[in-house]
């Protein structure tokens, strides 16, 4: 309704000048009703087939209020799919969130995307992920970080484009960098700019049209976005990146200062003539009178023209409209709208504004279970009002609607519908792939049933089940949203307190924790449960933060206090005491009395090794644990025992690669140095066992792998073994170049040496990768042409030829020779020897 053409010609304008400022950021606000989500699909629809389009629903992303940003940034990466090739460090960014935060993986790299509502991802990404995949199959309780092996899988994988794309990314520091983030939250922040990053890379492709060389993101319903502080700040992040191809377009009510080139453009309502225009000519009323107090009732703003239109659509079919039918102010229009409706269709509609979007299988549903059966079948109908806007899959109420029918509708039928609603989010918790959503949804419509306390009492139930699966993140904000502005202590809130601290600390906001758990501690209190089981769990939650935060004192009140109840009211034999005195041993051992740690912590074993429900893994870490306390009280033979039992416990139940089978194996190894000369040779052993599972597991150059490489050069050094001491450095230190990304023929040389002493002594896993590396190395320095290039081939022929893999040695064989014949002729030593190797292994094929 309207003219739309001088903002789509501004859109059209900063398109054009796209490339000349670091920013490029429309604003188009106006009052609630004045067409921003028209204009908003509008400007999407005309420019989405021309350059690359996005488009951000607020009110969308804002509903899942627990999962916003993670919302935010797969709505964008979908719209992104046609730059799917480019948009691989995202996506192996989001790929090792997911690994942090879900605890059931997707199969492969297709399943990954279908999670994401992708159609498909790159084959770089897709690979590389596959790769990571099958490296986790091999640990039944994964504990690698994909992003710290990245370089390593780059190079080890047969296609040689991936390690060229990871030499040049430009991301790959920030994936390196992102590999070591200790909080699942800073790597959620982190994704948007990788997304960025990866358009940016896109956009500046030379083989790109220039027409193509531009994006548009739109925003729309910024308020939806806005915290309690009123800022959306990653979405302030990212409009500031640079990223002088990309049009920013945000709809929003006020004017927005994001940044010194924000260009704000009002939307101003329809003129009096353009309000004219469209009553007479688009809807035939004729009456001049009428036309003009229905545009005086309006103000100008299409909403309310529209409720003005429809009022005389329902008077017309019954008689002949008159002026005194018309409201003459906003105020009025929405309760005439409401007093035309007939009761079933008011009815129908309060009912509708209780749900914040609905699809057509819970429209029937509500319509059936509220006795609407008449408009069941009238779905086409309900969407073709002007108060029904679309929803990503679904559909919604006009927020300004919305608002109304809420505000005017019977108490009991409010209560009855969110009931029914929060019955029915229940059902669709059980679903596994939409569980999260649900839950919030869930808590949404409970609060407002017929019974909220005993909703919130499920609601709370359920987030310590996702807590247990380390889905801190998504709970923490639902959280936050039950306790907003309630200022009642009871039970629940006292729970959800210390439920909101204890996904705090997991997620490593220790401050914001402290606060919320102290918090829980004084609603306990006042409640006179400050002795309860409740209470003591929120006093060990406190005991842990504050450690955190170096406040010993406090740590040492809170896990005393933790211990005194769960005594008195467990019994001193209980798992839950045990977990309190292993806190204690932390306690005592940040305040340097390693003597009392270990006494503590052995007391904490005895306990968990009593109790037949105790997870193995669980105890393989305390024992690991004790072992360190008693090497530090120099009770070596006590720690060698329980480091001993601990590696068994995790090799027996997950692998010998497992990261805390490989920590027990090299913790052993120094727990036998430290015990003298008689037992150097048992470290050297326990040191190589570590070693080789930690290449399997975390790569060569991972630090864990380059420690153990550092402890046998200076173990063998000791013993007088140089000469072993030396190749353990020098392995050492090739790999701490593989890790700087050190290309030069220097460098090769020194890779494909260690390979080939590797080679000789038939360690053919760990000279694979090498040789591989020098050869890459020598391509890109040297060429396809040089007498070192066709060394290198010659030895990886070799390498493979060892090994019997004939079908790969041989058109490596004939490179190296047709290089050397090219360049050093038929009659060198050289090509003597390739062509000698040649004939051998088709002697093998042969025979």
């Amino acid at each position: 309704m309207g003219s739309q053409d001088i903002y789509q010609k501004q859109v059209e304008l900063s398109l054009t000048n796209l490339g000349k400022k670091p920013q490029n950021i429309l604003v188009f606000y106006g009052r609630s009703g004045i067409g921003k989500k028209d204009l908003c699909d509008s400007i999407f629809e005309s420019w989405k087939s021309q350059c690359l389009c996005a488009l951000l629903d607020g009110e969308e992303i804002g509903e899942n209020f627990w999962n916003a940003l993670k919302t935010a940034v797969i709505q964008l990466r979908k719209h992104f799919s046609p730059a799917k090739n480019n948009l691989t460090c995202f996506d192996l960014a989001y790929f090792s969130y997911m690994k942090r935060v879900e605890s059931n993986l997707p199969a492969n790299s297709a399943e990954f995307s279908k999670r994401m509502g992708y159609a498909e991802i790159g084959d770089n990404a897709a690979e590389l992920i596959n790769g990571f995949l099958e490296e986790f199959k091999k640990l039944p309780i994964p504990g690698i970080e994909p992003l710290a092996k990245l370089a390593w899988f780059c190079m080890l994988l047969s296609n040689p484009e991936h390690w060229e794309w990871y030499r040049r990314s430009k991301c790959r520091d920030r994936l390196q960098e992102m590999g070591n983030c200790t909080r699942n939250k800073e790597v959620l922040q982190q994704l948007p700019i990788f997304l960025l990053n990866d358009l940016h890379e896109y956009l500046q492709r030379s083989n790109l049209p220039a027409s193509k060389r531009k994006a548009m993101i739109l925003v729309d319903g910024y308020e939806y976005l806005l915290d309690k502080s009123l800022r959306c700040t990653w979405l302030e992040e990212m409009v500031t990146q640079r990223n002088p191809n990309v049009l920013w377009v945000i709809f929003s009510e006020q004017p927005l200062n994001l940044t010194q080139d924000t260009h704000n453009i009002p939307i101003i309502p329809l003129t009096d003539d353009e309000c004219q225009a469209v009553l007479k000519e688009k809807f035939g009323i004729d009456d001049p009178q009428i036309r003009q107090i229905i545009i005086q009732a309006s103000g100008g703003i299409p909403l309310y023209l529209q409720l003005g239109v429809e009022t005389w659509q329902d008077i017309k079919k019954q008689r002949q409209p008159k002026v005194a039918d018309f409201a003459r102010n906003l105020n009025e229009v929405l309760r005439q709208r409401d007093a035309a409706w007939e009761p079933d269709e008011r009815r129908m509609w309060q009912v509708l504004s209780n749900c914040r979007t609905w699809d057509k299988v819970l429209f029937v549903s509500l319509m059936e279970q509220f006795h609407l059966e008449n408009w069941r079948d009238r779905f086409d109908k309900v969407l073709a009002s002007p108060y029904v806007e679309q929803a990503g899959s679904g559909w919604r109420l006009h927020p300004i609607m919305r608002q109304h029918l809420q505000e005017n509708q019977p108490e009991d039928l409010k209560q009855a519908v969110n009931s029914w609603l929060f019955e029915h989010y229940q059902r669709e918790y059980q679903n596994p792939e939409i569980q999260l959503t649900a839950l919030g949804e869930a808590l949404h419509h409970g609060l407002e049933s017929q019974q909220p306390q005993q909703a919130i009492s499920w609601f709370l139930e359920q987030v310590a089940v996702q807590q247990k699966l380390g889905r801190h993140q998504a709970v923490a904000p639902m959280l936050q949203f039950l306790l907003k502005g309630e200022q009642n202590v009871h039970a629940t809130t006292a729970l959800a307190w210390s439920l909101l601290g204890k996904s705090l600390v997991a997620m490593g906001d220790y401050d914001r924790a402290v606060k919320d758990l102290e918090i829980a501690r004084s609603q306990w209190i006042a409640l006179q449960q400050g002795d309860s089981l409740d209470a003591a769990t929120v006093e060990l939650e406190l005991a842990g933060v504050y450690l955190k935060l170096e406040r010993t004192f406090d740590a040492s009140n809170a896990v005393q206090k933790a211990l005194r109840i769960r005594t008195t009211q467990l019994g001193a034999n209980e798992l839950a005491v045990a977990e309190v005195l292993n806190r204690q041993a932390e306690v005592a051992a940040s305040q340097g009395d390693y003597r009392e740690a270990a006494n503590l912590s052995q007391r904490a074993l005895q306990i968990l090794q009593s109790d037949p429900s105790t997870q193995p893994l669980q105890l393989a870490q305390w024992k690991y644990t004790a072992a360190w306390l008693n090497a530090y009280n120099n009770n070596l033979d006590v720690a060698e025992k329980l480091c001993q039992e601990a590696m068994e416990i995790a090799k027996n139940v997950a692998s010998d690669e497992h990261p805390l089978a490989i920590s027990c194996q090299t913790f052993l190894g120094d727990i036998y140095q430290g015990m003298g000369q008689h037992k150097y040779q048992k470290a050297y052993e326990q040191y190589q066992l570590a070693l080789d599972a930690a290449e399997i597991s975390f790569g060569p150059s991972h630090p864990q792998t380059l420690q153990l490489l550092q402890a046998l050069t200076h173990l063998c050094r000791k013993v007088g073994e140089y000469d072993t001491a030396d190749e353990f450095a020098e392995r050492h230190n090739a790999h701490v170049q593989i890790g700087n990304f050190e290309e030069t023929a220097g460098a090769a040389l020194r890779l494909n040496n260690l390979g080939i002493s590797l080679l000789n002594k038939g360690q053919y896993g760990k000279a694979e990768p090498l040789l591989k590396q020098a050869l890459q190395i020598y391509l890109r320095v040297l060429g396809a042409e040089h007498p070192d290039t066709a060394r290198s081939l010659n030895n990886l022929a070799g390498l493979y030829d060892s090994q019997g893999r004939y079908d790969q040695a041989e058109p490596l064989y004939n490179q190296a020779l047709q290089i050397r014949l090219k360049v050093l002729g038929a009659e060198h030593p050289d090509t003597k020897a390739v062509e000698s190797n040649l004939i051998l292994l088709r002697k093998q094929l042969l025979s």
